[in-house]
Parts: C-alpha cells; structure tokens; sequence
C-alpha cells in the first residue's frame, strides 16, 4: 500500500509563534470553492493560540478576504496574485512588486488578437479590480469568484502608463496555450502556470515565496516555524524553503521538496496535516 503521508520536521516548538500559509485551491478547498467546518474549526485553533495565518492564492485580496472572514480574529494575512502584494487582514499594504499597465497594454497589442482567436481571455489584475481591454466569460467569473471585485474597462477608463499591475492573466487551454509565443514575455516576466486554464505574467521578484519572507520578517520568524501548504508549482519554492506540506493530491515535484506529504485535499489534508503530523 502507498504510504498516504511523511512527516520530516524540526521538533514543535510550543512556546514560539508560527506562521502557517495556505494555497487555496487544491489545499485548503476543492473545486466547491469552500472551506469545510472542520478545516474552519483547525484553522481556529491556530490563531487562537496565537500563531498567525497567510493564505497565498493567485486570487487578489478581496478573493481571499473572503476566507479570512470566516475565520477567528487574529492575525491574518494575504499573499494576492501569487506573492505581487502581500495585505494584512485590514487591506493595508506589507510589500508589493508589480508590472504596469504600460506593460499590459504592451502585451495586450500583441497578444490580444490570437488568444481571442483561440477562444481564450486576456486581462490583469489591478490592486482593487480586474482589468481588461474585452470583457468575457472569464472575467465575468473573476468577478463572481473574487466577492464581486470591480471590473473595469481599460478601453473606457484607462489607467496612467505607471500605475501598478499585479499580474497579466491568459485564460486559456493549456494545449492551445502552448502553441503561442511567448517567449520574449516569459524572459521579461516571471511566468506562472497556476491551472491547465490559468496562465500569469508577473514581475521578475514575484512569486508566493516573497509573501511569505515578507511575514517572517515582519514577525521575526524562523524558518522552521513556518509551515507553508500546497499543491501546484506556484507552492513550489515556499514549500521548498520553510517546512513544506504537500497535499495528497499535489503534483510529484512539489512533493519532492516538502518536508511533509498530508492527505489529499478531499480528505481534508489540511486538517489531517494541523491536528496529526505537525507535532
């Protein structure tokens, strides 16, 4: 029988406050898109004692406040458009590195033509709302989604050529995806694939692992007493560099550099991994 989990961790220590990050979905929700009661009700456990909770998605803050509000008052954190700013639970801004909406429209004159031919979506994430030059099914759901964030049409209300752009997204089947060119993008940005559909071009210093620096530094946290959570490549260097969870269901290469292999998420493996292997 497969071993359904390991655990490879420095010793618990009880008397030092912890970080926990948690990726959202693959990790902390299936594709319901909710939080379970019980993982709730272990979440609560956390910031009850007194530790401190970020979740790190590629959604933007608003999309993750949601979450946060289900939870215990403590503190919380989060890490929006994979690692591109990273909030406190009030909105407030802890870091941000960004692209600008030059950079989009830029990319828009190029691009915008051949994924729509493709039947994909183009559009970016500003700090507060979701932009674009062609409204679609995508960025409707970005809005349905993200707790009804503001859309706002670039072709009506453009924005200064410097103002900042958290990520350019392409919407878009991987295979059809990958029949594009985007070499030069991916050399000028830090690309991320997040799904089989979900494309992101961020600046060079993003990525979730920077987040998570920024809150250990914030509250003088050693590495060890970060545990970071995750499934897909966008986990991949904060599980590499602090105490790493891979879910059950995560792909093989995050699994390699994580220190603990929890169950799938549809067993809850971030219950499972809070309440019996991080000891």
């Amino acid at each position: 029988m497969q071993e359904v989990f390991k655990a490879k961790v420095s010793v618990y220590n009880d008397n030092v406050m912890k970080l926990f990050v948690f990726d959202v979905d693959g990790t902390l929700v299936t594709n319901t898109g909710r939080l379970r009661k019980r993982t709730i009700k272990e979440l609560d456990k956390v910031l009850d004692r007194g530790d401190a909770i970020a979740i790190a998605s590629g959604r933007p803050f608003i999309g993750i406040k949601k979450f946060l509000d289900l939870l215990h008052d403590g503190k919380k954190f989060a890490i929006a458009a994979n690692g591109a700013a990273t909030y406190d639970y009030d909105g407030n801004v802890l870091d941000i590195v960004s692209l600008t909406y030059k950079d989009f429209v830029e990319f828009n004159e190029k691009h915008a033509k051949e994924i729509k031919e493709k039947k994909g979506s183009l559009y970016s994430y500003t700090l507060d709302k979701v932009g674009y030059f062609n409204k679609t099914l995508n960025t409707k759901m970005e809005s349905i989604c993200n707790n009804n964030i503001e859309l706002q049409d670039f072709k009506k209300y453009p924005l200064k050529s410097e103002d900042p752009i958290l990520k350019i997204m392409v919407a878009l089947n991987k295979t059809e995806f990958e029949k594009l060119n985007f070499d030069e993008e991916k050399k000028k940005y830090h690309f991320v694939d997040s799904s089989n559909i979900y494309h992101e071009f961020v600046n060079k210093n993003t990525d979730k692992v920077r987040g998570v620096a920024t809150l250990v530094n914030f509250y003088n946290i050693k590495k060890e007493d970060c545990y970071c959570f995750g499934d897909q490549m966008n986990d991949y260097e904060m599980i590499k560099n602090y105490e790493g969870v891979a879910m059950g269901n995560a792909i093989d290469e995050v699994k390699a550099v994580a220190k603990i292999i929890t169950k799938d998420v549809k067993d809850d493996g971030v219950s499972f991994a809070l309440s019996e292997l991080i000891k």
